[in-house]
């Protein structure tokens, strides 16, 4: 197969060398071929001898062939080798002898300036003659010829060719010079096992874990392995506050400072690690939750809060070494107060009791979501992942949620109204956590931005250094280098230890009611595990009695006969059952 813009060449094997006939395509006719012979070689068309040529000879059927017929019917492919017997070529300084007059063919090209042929020769600086003028024809090519180009109107190079500026483009297979029986860098077909086996999951951030393993193993020459510098230790705790009362002999804020007592600046960087890198979410807890916000008003926004459990990840496959797996098993809504531009959480009086249910169950708080409508612009470079409102919450609750080691895993997770409704995840950075602890953000005019606080009298807050510039007091900026990614995904095979999930949040006794009824034929331990069922009837009666559900449900056991009776003596006080 050739592109229409490539040459078609034959090898012609003359008594004075080897010499080349170029056509445009293998379309053209035996006697066209006759005639560039006969300019390249001064043999008359009538005392031409020509057969098939090469070691071993082409495969060629030229013996006896008409004028008509086109080199294709002939079986003459690309680089064929013809020879040329029975008469002497002539020497390169002899005149074209003149044709006879009885030859007469129909030329739909012509010479142009650049051809350094005769009249009857062919190549591709060639014009057409008639039909569609030279500039339509470059412009259905490709358009217009580059400064590069070297040829004439009509045809293509690697420079003015569509193959060379659309990456997306079929293999351009004209650009090849071997057998079709053959394959180069430039047609070379895809391995499409090799295509399967590519993981398309994008992983831009790695395990906390593994980040200090690789600070650790930069260090392994440089210093014995029971020694620790300032490379290889973990990173404290940023901290952005001024102290107040410095002892090194100045006067206090704003009459005196020195380097001890003066906050550090905080030069924002994208934070190359993160704590939490899966988040399994159950799809039924999340298909409620954005149903209810939906029928209710999806106006403002709709807030909750994500109970679950930590565990190593041991499928590495996606993801790497030392990754954590966040499992959501309950969401739980506390008192809120929703608006379009974020979530203002209330005082919540039954959170002592749902964090006592969760405990045990062997449950914490592992992550927040949070409802809101598409949200994108040029002012915030496109789409809004998380307002400037959701990272200062996220701050808070990461500052509020950590870990021994002063790690939070606690987790953000986006439900954006949209044609496709897909649950994104996110944590920010632990510079982010620290900034907003010490207090250096304020409320901005625009909720999807961020703000730099501006400091009372006599108070130092440290300064905000964002894409290599310094922000100025009320200044906003975009939250987008706080934001780290985590991946969010629902199992294959849910491993959820609670048998329904339908109970409100804020169910009422008319609720608990209409859940007994409902799973009347189930036994206690199945139709109590509900989590939010579970906290109703905590907050309602004996705190205790429930705690035994819980670890009956925790440890996959039956209740036993005496709780079963407290339970019965219970609901029946209630008119329940």
């Amino acid at each position: 197969i050739h592109h229409p813009a490539m040459a078609f060449i034959v090898r012609l094997q003359t008594s004075s060398g080897v010499k080349r006939l170029l056509f445009p395509n293998d379309s053209v006719t035996w006697k066209d071929l006759q005639l560039q012979v006969m300019d390249v070689t001064g043999v008359d068309v009538g005392s031409q001898v020509l057969t098939p040529g090469g070691r071993p000879p082409c495969k060629a059927k030229v013996s006896g062939a008409a004028e008509s017929a086109s080199l294709k019917s002939l079986k003459l492919q690309h680089g064929d080798m013809l020879k040329l017997e029975g008469a002497a070529s002539r020497p390169a300084t002899a005149s074209i002898a003149t044709p006879k007059p009885a030859v007469t063919v129909i030329r739909t090209f012509k010479p142009s300036e650049r051809c350094q042929h005769g009249p009857r020769g062919r190549c591709l600086e060639c014009v057409e003659v008639g039909g569609e003028d030279d500039e339509m024809k470059m412009e259905k090519n490709t358009g217009k010829r580059t400064r590069y180009c070297l040829h004439g109107p009509g045809v293509t190079c690697l420079h003015c060719n569509v193959h060379a500026g659309d990456a997306k483009a079929e293999v351009a297979e004209w650009l090849c010079n071997h057998p079709d029986n053959v394959f180069c860098p430039k047609c070379i077909p895809p391995d499409e096992e090799a295509e399967e086996k590519k993981v398309v999951t994008k992983i831009d951030k790695i395990p906390y874990k593994l980040w200090i393993k690789e600070k650790q193993a930069a260090c392994k020459y440089k210093h014995a392995a029971s020694m620790t510098c300032a490379n290889c230790t973990e990173p404290e705790a940023p901290s952005y506050a001024g102290k107040k009362d410095c002892n090194r002999g100045h006067k206090p804020w704003p009459y005196g400072v020195c380097l001890n007592c003066a906050p550090p600046n905080a030069l924002v960087r994208p934070q190359p690690y993160r704590h939490c890198d899966n988040l399994v979410l159950q799809a039924n807890l999340i298909q409620d939750f954005y149903r209810q916000w939906m029928l209710k008003d999806n106006r403002v926004q709709k807030a909750g809060i994500l109970f679950g459990f930590y565990s190593d990840e041991n499928d590495t496959t996606f993801f790497k070494e030392g990754s954590i797996r966040a499992i959501i098993q309950g969401l739980y809504e506390p008192p809120q107060d929703s608006q379009p531009g974020g979530v203002r959480l209330l005082k919540d009086p039954k959170e002592e009791t749902v964090q006592a249910v969760a405990a045990a169950l062997g449950l914490e708080p592992v992550g927040w979501i949070i409802t809101t409508r598409q949200r994108e612009g040029e002012k915030y470079k496109g789409k809004v992942l998380m307002s400037g409102s959701e990272v200062r919450q996220a701050s808070r609750f990461q500052e509020r949620y950590r870990n021994a080691q002063g790690h939070s895993r606690f987790v953000t997770v986006v439900l954006e109204h949209g044609q496709n409704v897909e649950p994104l995840a996110y944590q920010v950075s632990d510079q982010c956590v620290a900034l907003e602890r010490d207090r250096a953000f304020s409320k901005p005019s625009d909720p999807y931005m961020m703000c730099v606080r501006t400091p009372d009298a006599g108070e130092m807050v440290a300064t905000i250094i964002a894409h290599d510039k310094p922000l100025k007091p009320a200044e906003e900026f975009l939250p987008d280098d706080f934001i780290v990614k985590v991946i969010a995904s629902m199992p294959k095979k849910p491993n959820f230890i609670f048998k329904h999930d339908s109970f409100p949040s804020n169910g009422s006794e008319r609720d608990v009611r209409s859940h007994l009824a409902k799973y009347s034929s189930e036994d206690y331990l199945s139709k109590l595990s509900d989590f939010n069922l579970l906290c109703v009837l905590a907050d309602m009666f004996n705190t205790p009695l429930i705690k035994k559900v819980c670890n009956a449900i925790r440890d996959k056991q039956q209740l036993d006969q005496k709780t079963k009776e407290e339970l019965d003596n219970y609901f029946v006080q209630k008119n329940f059952i």
